[in-house]
């Protein structure tokens, strides 16, 4: 039975297959989200404005502080629910872990479809995407 490994973070996600419970991760393929890393102006171009407090020293942002880049991380989970989503109506997987940074595995989880939910073995609360294969492996179940 295949196995897949998805470890992501709000930039990046990166899908791995294991055919045996314990042989290596072999990626195969990597999905990104540049908007992630811009900060929320180069996002928002045509910004509210900015409010000033009369007796603070600070402005705020009329549109809340990160809802840009927010909805853009939103979105790229919803991608990578997407992809989890066909993968599994096409059989390419019967067990799935998710290795994702904590602020993209709430999203993420919102986008699962219960398909790929049922499919769902573990997860793991970290941020690994820029891990080895084997690293991310040592945090893993021994037998997947």
């Amino acid at each position: 039975m295949t196995t897949w490994v998805v470890t992501a973070d709000s930039s990046r996600a990166r899908l791995f297959t294991c055919d045996g419970s314990k042989s290596e991760l072999e990626e195969f393929e990597t999905l990104t989200n540049p908007v992630a890393r811009l900060p929320e102006q180069g996002i928002v171009s045509d910004r509210g404005g900015a409010t000033f407090n009369g007796g603070s020293s600070g402005s705020h942002g009329v549109d809340g502080e990160n809802g840009a880049k927010r909805h853009e991380i939103d979105r790229f989970a919803k991608t990578i629910g997407d992809r989890l989503y066909r993968a599994k109506t096409e059989k390419k997987y019967h067990k799935l872990y998710v290795v994702a940074a904590p602020s993209l595995l709430g999203l993420l989880r919102n986008h699962l479809h219960s398909e790929v939910s049922s499919a769902l073995r573990g997860e793991v609360d970290k941020n690994l995407v820029v891990h080895t294969a084997e690293d991310i492996r040592k945090h893993l179940p021994e037998f997947l």
